[in-house]
């Protein structure tokens, strides 16, 4: 309510704000805008107390966070450092073992070559360093027959055709003596750089041009490595070509 003083000291109600002195209030109306005031603290202090909680929790988590990240971090950057000397052992290793077979390998080479120049000596073959060591004691011009079929299911029809190959012997110039598997990889070589080929699948092949392209080509099929006893290997193989040595 509004209130105006007058002249004797006392105060009259009015009804403008503009006319007034002074502004009273009911007390009860008072006390229940405390009460409101009060309670509207009392929810803003909670909630603040609330946000406060949940602040800690949060900042409490992102510790946690952060602290299991770093242990991760720390785990990989261990592990990797690991791996990394575990490579580097490996690879020392590894670099080791390859010098030790290059060098194992160039003196096998060289062995090898010793032994082929005693063994042309030995045979008669010259020049003694310069020449391949193989020695031709057996051929034969012969027939070989091989069958084919063209057409699929009930239609298919079965033929049989003869070629004329040579059945070859040949001596090597390795000694009995040395391994086996390692006397092939040098025939092989050898082979290779006399420019001819091991066909592996001659047997298996049943397409007639494909037949036809082995036995005009510089092949040899059916290869077999034989020791005969008789000091040096031997090597027995068929070829469509006459093959020169």
């Amino acid at each position: 309510m509004y209130l105006k003083k007058n002249l004797l000291g006392g105060y009259k109600e009015v009804d403008l704000k503009d006319k007034a002195d002074l502004v009273a209030y009911d007390l009860k109306e008072d006390e229940k805008k405390d009460t409101e005031i009060n309670k509207l603290n009392s929810l803003l202090e909670t909630e603040q107390k609330k946000r406060e909680e949940e602040k800690t929790i949060l900042k409490n988590r992102i510790a946690e966070i952060t602290k299991e990240k770093d242990q991760k971090i720390t785990k990989l950057n261990d592990d990797l450092k690991e791996a990394k000397e575990t490579l580097k052992k490996l690879l020392d290793k590894y670099l080791e073992l390859k010098s030790l077979q290059e060098h194992t390998q160039f003196r096998l080479d060289r062995a090898i070559s010793i032994q082929v120049h005693r063994a042309n000596s030995d045979r008669g073959l010259k020049p003694k360093k310069e020449h391949h060591g193989y020695l031709v004691v057996y051929k034969e011009n012969s027939d070989i027959i091989k069958k084919f079929s063209t057409g699929s299911g009930k239609k298919t029809t079965t033929y049989s055709k003869s070629y004329l190959i040579w059945k070859y012997t040949v001596q090597t110039p390795y000694l009995l003596e040395l391994d086996s598997q390692i006397v092939k990889e040098y025939i092989i070589k050898d082979l290779d750089k006399l420019g001819i080929n091991i066909y592996n699948d001659f047997s298996i092949s049943n397409s007639e041009s494909t037949i036809n392209s082995i036995l005009e080509q510089k092949n040899i099929f059916n290869f077999a490595l034989i020791s005969n006893n008789k000091k040096y290997w031997h090597i027995k193989f068929l070829s469509g070509k006459l093959i020169e040595f």
